[in-house]
Order: C-alpha cells, then structure tokens, then sequence
C-alpha cells in the first residue's frame, strides 16, 4: 500500500485533522466521532506524511490530556459507581469498579470521570465522551477502540476537548500505551519511552494515529511479529525523522510509498527509494523526500540504500515519487 496522496478527501482530511487541534471551546454538545477513512473493497487508500508526532506542541509539551497516568487513580462512571485505574487492553481503555471489582470498559465507561495526573505531577481530570470500536481492516480478531475525551482546564474550569474538534465534530483518539518524547534535535527525541502506566490519546491527524491506522497496531501481531517497533518505525518514518532525534524533515502533503514485508502494508509503487527504517529511525537514505533533495547535515552519515532491502533489521521502507 502506498502512503502517498492520491484522494482529495483523504488529503481534505488531514488538513481538517490538523487545525482541529485547537482546543474547543468550553463545554460544547458531546457529539460523535469524525468522520474516518474507510477503504472499501478494491480501493487503494493514499495517504499524506505529516511532520507532527501528536498535535503542535505547548511550551515544549504534550497537549493537556493526551498523556495521563492510568494506575491508581480514581475517578466516577456516570452513575456515580466509584472506579480505580485506567489501564489498556489493546486499545480499549478498561477500570475497576470498586463495589464489586468488575472491570469495565467500553459504553460502560462513557461519562466516566477520572482524576489522574499528567507529566511533571499535574493533576488533571479527564472525562471519557464516547466511544467506538471496529474490527480491525487489517488483523483477524484484533479492534480498534476509539474515544472523545475532554479535560477541565484549571483555571476557568471548563471542559475543553483533548484533541479540539474539526467544524465542531470532535476529534477522536486512539489509546496507545506509553508515551514519547517530544523533543527534537536531540538525543532521544521523538522515541517511545517504557513507561507501561502511563496512557498516550493519539490525536486524528497525526503520526501516532495514523500508523495505527495504517495497520500497525502495536498491541498485536502480523506474520508471527509483535507490532510494537514496526508502529514506531512508520512514525519515525512517516515524519521523517531521518536521524531519530525527532526532527521531522518533511511537510504535509508530501508524497511517500511506505510499506514493509509482513503484508501489512505491500509495495503498490515503482518509485524510488527513500529509506529503509526501524525503530530508532533511517537506516540508510538515498533521497530525501522533500523537494530539493537536500541531506539533512545529521544524516550526512547515513549510508545509501542498496537496491536489495535489508528486512529483517529494517521494519518499513519508504519510497519518494
């Protein structure tokens, strides 16, 4: 499958995507989720690489929200049932319910209200709007669960929507667990971190959700192979993140055949070669894809793809048009 941008919908959406990453305003009428991509039989889905991780940074940060700490903390179901923790099975966000210790998870957690706390110790309180699951496009037996949440800003109390909205639809996110580093230019920067409590709300729009949309879904497998690091690799790749410091050297709309050899996503395009990538980013580059085709001066050491594809070690390969 190629990552590269055929649809005017699909590209109308990822413009869409990204300026929805406003905050909402406060308290607006809980609504479904955005529209999404679907890819009907016989379709080949094209897609833009963007440069942003998880939405525009704030002061350096994370957007209120999208990184909670899920174990311990205590919060309410919408019918005042007390619940303790937020942990993830696969992408479905599940809770105990105090009085009885059922877990729940899905429409019984719609409402929920959760005070936990964000990076740096914050307290934050997160409310879980609605929720969606879908069998996966791409894994027999696996689901994506997919949720509109909100947060209450501290200062004027009101609930703002944790990925904004687009034309006043919220936007959904995909649970991942852990979180990543934001930084750029450095060492680091850009890489998944172990910490299994903590919970990542991967925004539409942006390079952790759509690398689970395009089939990496890092809670399961293909071909016998945990998708953990092929789903890193396609966001180092899709931002291209040449050097793995989490500087991207790409805009949106930028072309790219992106694809691997667990059929996940197949080779659909006889262009050239970009990179080759795993996890911690390009294992070799002969072109980069931005017009013009400057080397970034830290992937000046990087060695020139071969014609023969090194899997095994590399996790996905891109190609530029």
């Amino acid at each position: 499958m190629t990552n590269a941008i055929r649809s005017m919908m699909i590209g109308m959406y990822a413009l869409a995507a990204g300026a929805g990453c406003e905050p909402g305003g406060g308290e607006p009428a809980r609504a479904g989720d955005p529209p999404s991509l679907v890819r009907p039989a016989g379709f080949e889905i094209i897609v833009t690489n963007g440069s942003s991780i998880n939405g525009p940074l704030v002061n350096g940060a994370a957007r209120a929200g999208t990184e909670v700490y899920g174990l311990g903390v205590t919060g309410s179901t919408a019918d005042g049932s007390a619940v303790l923790g937020i942990r993830l099975q696969g992408s479905d966000l599940t809770s105990v319910r105090v009085s009885d210790g059922a877990v729940l998870s899905g429409a019984s957690l719609v409402g929920a209200v959760f005070a936990t706390q964000a990076p740096g110790g914050a307290p934050i309180d997160l409310r879980i709007d609605t929720v969606s699951a879908s069998p996966s496009r791409y894994h027999a037996g696996s689901a994506v669960s997919r949720y509109t949440l909100s947060y209450r800003e501290g200062v004027s109390g009101l609930w703002r929507r944790v990925c904004g909205e687009v034309m006043g639809v919220p936007v959904a996110v995909i649970p991942l667990a852990s979180r990543w580093s934001y930084g750029e230019g450095t060492a680091g920067g850009g890489a998944k971190l172990d910490e299994p409590d903590w919970i990542t709300f991967a925004c539409a729009g942006h390079a952790l959700h759509k690398c689970v949309e395009l089939g990496y879904e890092p809670w399961t497998t293909a071909a016998g192979a945990p998708l953990g690091d092929h789903h890193q690799a396609c966001v180092r790749a899709y931002r291209a993140d040449y050097c793995g410091d989490g500087s991207p050297h790409t805009t949106s709309g930028q072309l790219i055949n992106l694809f691997d050899d667990l059929g996940v996503q197949p080779d659909t395009e006889s262009w050239l070669m970009e990179s080759e990538w795993d996890a911690d980013g390009a294992r070799c580059l002969s072109q980069p894809r931005m017009t013009g085709g400057v080397v970034p001066g830290c992937a000046a050491g990087l060695p020139v793809c071969h014609s023969t594809i090194g899997w095994g070690d590399t996790l996905v390969v891109t190609e530029a048009p």
